[in-house]
Formats: C-alpha cells, structure tokens, sequence
C-alpha cells in the first residue's frame, strides 16, 4: 500500500492545513492522510500500547473502513474530564498540526481522534448524512474508538493508484 496515493478532490468541509505536514484540503482528506500515517507509525512498530488500526479499501463500494483504538489518558476535575490521546512510543516521524484555525492535535494519534470528532459533530448536525462516523471512549480501558465508512474514489496514478477521500459533510 506504500505507492498509495492519498489525496482529497472535493472541497467543501474544509480543512485548513497552513503551516502542516497535512496537504488535505478537507476534513475528510486530512483524516485519510492521518489515517495512513497512524498505519505507518502501528506497522513501524512505534505506536503506543494498546493502538490497533485497519484500514480497507473497497473499490466495488467506493468506501475506505478506517477502524482505530487510540490509548488515552484521562484527567478529571469535579466538573469535567478531559482526555489526551497518547503520544507516539518512538520512531521519527513527520506531523506539524496546523497553525490556522482550532486544530490542537500535536500528534497523529490525537489528530486522527479530533478529525473524527469534528466529522462526527459536522454528521450530526446534517441529519441527512448516513451515520458513516462513531466514536466513543471507554474511560476503564482507557481507549477512544473510531470506526468511518469514507467514501472514496479509486484512480489510476503513475505510481500505481490514488486513493482520493470524497467530501460527505459540508
């Protein structure tokens, strides 16, 4: 899957990716990126204990199945709880959030559990989306899960193909 090419061809529920490693130009497109990179890290073997992630691509249904566990931490106060996805155990890798917008995710693991929030939030105020994001937590485990059905549209490139994250929400 290295000759994967990852990119976005619809820009409606912009990302902005000033001053990031990203080069998607939506919410969709950065979490496919951040996708492949939390793949790399796991498959590297630089993940945190306890992250799992999959990714399958369907060209019959034009869908990309992206399933990942993120360990997080929990600190709480009397009145709220406050999660933080943990970092990577090593390895040298290249992610630079953003320095636009509200993006506060300073690693992959992180980003790929706020993309998935902020994609999350953007479904549920379009109740005409189908429900294609979940993501839930698990404060015993300490695990946040994220599991998309993100549509995608599979080309030839010259490298050999392109996968490219189709914008759903706006």
């Amino acid at each position: 899957m290295d000759p994967t090419v990852f990119r976005t061809i619809i820009d409606m529920a912009t990302f902005d990716s000033t001053g990031s490693s990203l080069s998607a130009t939506t919410l969709e497109g950065a979490l496919l990126e951040v996708s492949r990179l939390a793949l790399k890290i796991s498959e590297d073997g630089n993940a945190p204990a306890g992250f799992a992630g999959t990714l399958a691509l369907s060209a019959a249904n034009s869908t990309a199945t992206l399933n990942f566990s993120v360990p997080v931490v929990e600190s709480s106060t009397a009145t709220s709880i406050e999660l933080t996805a943990a970092d990577l155990a090593g390895g040298d890798y290249t992610f630079t959030p953003p320095t636009a917008g509200d993006f506060v995710a300073t690693n992959p693991m992180a980003a790929l559990l706020e993309l998935g929030k902020k994609i999350n939030l953007l479904e549920k105020e379009q109740q005409t989306t189908p429900n294609r994001v979940q993501l839930s937590f698990n404060l015993d485990q300490g695990l946040g899960t994220l599991s998309l059905s993100l549509p995608v549209a599979i080309v030839a490139a010259p490298d050999g193909f392109a996968v490219e994250a189709l914008e759903f929400v706006a």
